[in-house]
């Protein structure tokens, strides 16, 4: 896929370069599509699930300590273990705002991706100019 979309940059273009450089910016956009699938299925995740991570069955060590000892005290047998609160049923109903609170309660995940965006349009964009400025130069065409 990253071959055939860098000779669709790379166009006519045949020099080791310009392929190169049209290779990278290749890369680059199969990154940010990737990352960008990533998003949407961890929005979509959350909206349906209502967390980006598993509810928690202890809130702290202390309270899971308590818990082990006590099935310790009580002949090896392990007590049952308290059933967390499900993040999913705190979600509004109406679509539209379950959306925006998934968007709310995953943008901690979100800024991260957003940073490997961010870096991929960078790749891409020096890549492209890269592609650009070298093409211009050898046509003897004036840059700016």
């Amino acid at each position: 896929m990253i071959d055939k979309l860098a000779e669709q940059i790379a166009g006519s273009r045949q020099e080791r370069l310009a392929l190169a450089f049209a290779r990278d910016a290749a890369a680059a956009q199969c990154e940010l599509v990737r990352i960008r699938q990533v998003k949407a299925e961890l929005i979509r995740q959350v909206a349906e699930f209502g967390s980006v991570d598993p509810p928690k069955v202890f809130n702290s060590w202390k309270e899971e300590w308590r818990y082990i000892k006590a099935s310790l005290r009580n002949n090896n047998t392990w007590l049952p273990l308290p059933i967390p609160a499900d993040p999913a049923k705190t979600m509004p109903a109406d679509a539209q705002e379950r959306v925006v609170e998934a968007i709310r309660r995953a943008l901690p995940e979100l800024a991260k991706l957003e940073r490997y965006e961010f870096r991929a349009i960078g790749r891409r964009n020096r890549a492209l100019r890269a592609l650009w400025t070298m093409e211009f130069s050898q046509s003897g065409e004036v840059e700016k």
